[in-house]
């Protein structure tokens, strides 16, 4: 689990929403225009047919990446966007194994400069010092310009670390306060753990990470989340602020519960890491 930094999102992110105001008092300053271009970069996800020819080189990258991504400080979003920009580009290009870690950190790579403050961004000599034989700084500018020009550069696509960040403007009420006689910061920060744990899991399977929707993941862990910290599963703000009901989360969070791998009907394979 990427537990050494618990930092969803940075706050260069064009993602990014401030909480540590009062959650309650920013919803409506954001909810309409945010939600809105969440929504519109959502549909624009292309579609992950599962036919990578180095699929069984995945559990090895996803490692690879979250290990960089702690080593160098970086967000979960950060890493979120780098791997589902790997998932991709795998699925519709053949990758050599001697350039298969190449591929990985030049999706950190990218990721981190949509991510991140400039002081942060992976460097190419950090990122060689990650792999077993160095790559050129040729190397990686090549590839670099083929990722994004294989994504057309529109590479801004929110994951599932994008939307819990955004739906945690809306996942602590006035009266889980006063229940919990704690501040809004404080409940936040203890549902953090069991966040971190559940946006882990949705990485190492590449049917959560490319199959279901950020949005409904994302809101099936805040719901998961507050269950975990004696709080009801669900309520009327964030149902207003997610668009989903109670009822449409449960077979996510059902799936994200179980302990077994999930199938895929289409591929008829199950990837584990």
């Amino acid at each position: 689990m990427m537990d050494s930094n618990n930092n969803f999102i940075s706050s260069e992110s064009l993602f990014n929403l401030h909480i540590n105001k009062e959650i309650w008092d920013d919803i409506a300053e954001y909810k309409d225009e945010y939600a809105v271009v969440l929504a519109y970069r959502e549909m624009y996800r292309i579609l992950f047919a599962h036919r990578a020819p180095q699929i069984h080189y995945r559990a090895f990258l996803i490692k690879h990446l979250k290990d960089a991504a702690i080593t160098m400080k970086l967000t979960h979003c950060t890493l979120h966007l780098a791997v589902y920009l790997l998932d991709i580009f795998m699925d519709n290009h053949s990758i050599t194994s001697e350039r298969i870690l190449l591929l990985a950190n030049c999706c950190l790579l990218i990721a981190g400069k949509v991510e991140e403050y400039y002081m942060k961004t992976p460097k190419i000599t950090e990122l060689n010092w990650l792999v077993p034989y160095p790559y050129t700084v040729k190397d990686y500018k090549i590839l670099e310009a083929h990722i994004l020009k294989y994504f057309e550069w529109n590479i801004m696509i929110p994951t599932a670390a994008h939307y819990v960040h955004y739906y945690l403007q809306a996942a602590v009420t006035k009266e889980d306060v006063r229940l919990k006689q704690q501040g809004v910061a404080t409940i936040v920060r203890d549902m953090h753990t069991t966040i971190r744990t559940y946006l882990d899991k949705v990485l190492d399977d590449v049917h959560y990470m490319q199959r279901h929707k950020p949005s409904l993941l994302s809101a099936a862990i805040i719901s998961i989340a507050r269950q975990a910290n004696k709080l009801s599963e669900w309520h009327e703000q964030l149902e207003q602020f997610t668009h989903y009901t109670c009822s449409d989360i449960q077979f996510t969070k059902m799936m994200l519960l179980e302990t077994l791998p999930l199938p895929c009907t289409d591929c008829g394979l199950t990837i584990t890491s």
